[in-house]
């Protein structure tokens, strides 16, 4: 995230309207350094944070929208993910996901994104 921060505030990162924070169940020290270069560049953020860092940072974040999903099962999470940014999604309209253990995520990430935004690339057509 460290890196992220610095490159919003470098401005080498186009940014959305708004970022949604899904899933996290630890909140680092770089959490609020990263809220924190997105409010200087006017970007709305909305956490969904298990209650106990929703406590914490919502005394800084007040002006948020929160609410908490929580799940089990991981590809029952990544796949409510795929499905809700499809849900959302509209022309020009950017997401984008903070996965902090991407190691242990990415695959799934692929698939299932992939089979949400773009179910050819996983089901062909037969023909």
């Amino acid at each position: 995230m460290d890196r992220v921060s610095k490159s919003i505030d470098e401005n080498k990162i186009n940014l959305p309207l708004t970022i949604i924070f899904k899933g996290f169940k630890n909140k680092t020290p770089q959490l609020p350094h990263l809220l924190d270069s997105l409010e200087r560049k006017n970007v709305k953020t909305h956490l969904d944070l298990p209650d106990a860092i929703k406590n914490k940072v919502k005394k800084t974040y007040e002006n948020t929208n929160i609410s908490v999903q929580k799940y089990d099962d991981k590809n029952k999470e990544v796949t409510t993910c795929a499905r809700w940014i499809r849900k959302n999604y509209q022309p020009g309209k950017r997401f984008g996901i903070i996965v902090p253990d991407l190691k242990n995520y990415r695959s799934i990430m692929q698939r299932e994104l992939a089979a949400e935004l773009c179910p050819e690339s996983i089901y062909p057509e037969k023909k």
